[in-house]
C-alpha cells in the first residue's frame, strides 16, 4: 500500500492515533512484456575460393541478413516512444480509439495550470465543477497549496469507470490523491476526488449547522465504539473515520442489516478503506462526533 496522506491526529477515548495509507481497489496490469530476440549465428561461412566470384555472393548474403536483424529489430520494438506529454489522437484500443491526451499528461497539464479557466480544460463535468473548482482555488486550502511532485501510483476501476491515481505532493509536507478518469476513451480530472469534496464542511456537521450531508470523503475502519444513539451493538456496525481536513476521529454507524452494512463489514480487521458516504447526525449525535451512514456512494473517493 502506498502513503498518500499525512495522518491526521486524533482524539477518542482510550484509543491510539489512527494513521492509514492511499490505496485503491484493483491495479490494472502492465499489458504484454516483449520478448528478447535471440538471434542465430551462421554454423559456418562459405569459402571465398569455392567457386568463381563467390565472393560477391557471400557480401550479399551478409548484407541482407544485416538488413533483415536490423528489420527484425525494428519491428519488434516499435518505433521510438513519444513523450508522454505528447498529444495522442488516435490510440488504438481494442475496437475504440484514444481521443485527447494520455492520463499522465492530463493529471500534468491540470497541477501546472494557472488560471481557473485552464483546468477547467481538463476535469469532469466542468459546467458542474466549475463553481466549486474557483471556491477551492480563490478562497479554499488550493489557495495557499503549491505542489512540488506528481507521482503515478497505478491504475484500478470502480463500477463506473476505469482511472489513474496520483500522488500530488505539497510543499507544506500535506498530499492529496488526484484521480484521472477515462470515460469514453478520454481522460478527465475527478476534481471532487482532488478537493476531498463534501456537501457540507466538517465545520458545519459538527457546530450542528448542518445535521445532513449527502457526500463526505473519509477513511473508514471497522470500530466497536458504541455509545449515545448508537449503543445496540446488534443493530448497528462501528466505524471510526478520518480525514486530513478534520484534527479529530469521527465515529459514523451503519445498520448492519442494511446492503451498505453488509458490504462495508466485508473490510478486514484494521484495514483502513478510502469511501465516499453520506452521513446525518441523530439525536444531535455530532456533539460527540458522531453520525449514521445514510448513503454509500463508492469504495473510495471517485465514481
Amino acid at each position: 500500500m502506498n502513503p498518500e496522506e499525512n495522518t491526521p491526529k486524533m482524539s477518542r477515548p482510550d484509543r491510539s492515533n489512527a494513521s492509514w495509507n492511499l490505496t485503491e481497489n484493483v491495479l490494472v496490469g502492465s499489458g504484454p512484456k516483449k520478448e528478447k530476440c535471440n538471434w542465430d549465428e551462421p554454423d559456418e561461412i562459405v569459402s571465398t575460393q569455392a567457386q568463381g566470384g563467390s565472393s560477391f555472393l557471400v557480401w550479399w548474403i551478409l548484407g541482407f541478413i544485416i538488413l533483415l536483424a536490423g528489420a527484425s529489430f525494428y519491428l519488434l520494438n516499435g518505433k521510438p516512444k513519444q513523450p508522454i506529454a505528447a498529444k495522442i489522437t488516435a490510440l488504438q484500443i481494442g475496437e475504440e480509439k484514444w481521443v485527447g491526451l494520455l492520463p499522465e499528461a492530463v493529471a500534468q497539464r491540470f497541477i501546472d495550470a494557472t488560471t481557473i479557466e485552464e483546468r477547467l480544460v481538463w476535469v469532469r463535468d466542468p459546467d458542474e465543477t466549475e463553481p466549486l473548482l474557483r471556491e477551492f482555488f480563490e478562497n479554499g486550502a488550493g489557495a495557499q497549496e503549491k505542489i512540488i511532485a506528481l507521482t503515478h501510483l497505478g491504475g484500478g476501476k470502480n463500477e463506473q469507470s476505469f482511472f489513474h491515481r496520483f500522488k500530488v505532493s505539497l510543499e507544506d509536507g500535506g498530499k492529496r490523491l488526484l484521480c484521472v478518469s477515462v470515460i469514453e476513451n478520454r481522460a478527465f480530472v475527478d476534481f471532487k476526488c482532488y478537493a476531498r469534496y463534501g456537501s457540507a464542511t466538517w465545520q458545519e456537521l459538527l457546530s450542528g449547522q448542518k445535521s445532513e450531508a449527502q457526500e463526505v470523503r473519509v477513511f473508514v475502519e471497522l470500530d466497536s465504539f458504541y455509545m449515545g444513539a448508537f449503543s445496540d451493538e446488534s443493530r448497528w456496525l462501528s466505524l471510526t473515520t478520518t480525514t486530513p481536513d478534520c484534527e479529530d476521529a469521527l465515529y459514523f454507524y451503519v445498520d448492519r442489516n442494511s446492503v451498505m452494512g453488509n458490504k462495508i463489514a466485508q473490510l478486514s480487521e484494521g484495514e483502513q478503506q478510502r469511501m465516499t458516504l453520506g452521513i446525518r447526525s441523530v439525536n444531535n449525535s455530532h456533539e460527540k462526533k458522531q453520525f449514521e451512514v445514510i448513503h454509500l456512494h463508492a469504495f473510495g473517493w471517485s465514481y
